[in-house]
């Protein structure tokens, strides 16, 4: 795993764990854990194909006052020119 293998070369790997599953088996993946920060790439939402389950199992991600961290975009943007 690439974020794995950098984490070792920067120094991290004791401070860090990756974990490869599908975004509804999460919580299960996870043993129930909970955080503070759940964090969302760019550009993921519109590839979803149940939007409510994937807020469910944001939900189930977080600790009672936690927050989700959303970087969204439409790839639609891609296409158009910067000019």
């Amino acid at each position: 795993m690439t974020a794995a293998n950098l984490a070792g070369e920067l120094g991290f790997s004791d401070r860090s764990e990756f974990v490869a599953a599908d975004v509804y088996d999460a919580p299960t993946v996870l043993d129930g854990r909970r955080f503070d920060v759940v964090y969302t790439g760019s550009g993921v939402l519109c590839w979803l194909p149940d939007i409510h389950r994937w807020a469910r199992t944001v939900a189930d991600l977080l600790r009672p006052g936690g927050w989700l961290h959303l970087a969204e975009f439409h790839p639609l943007t891609d296409v158009l020119d910067d000019e």
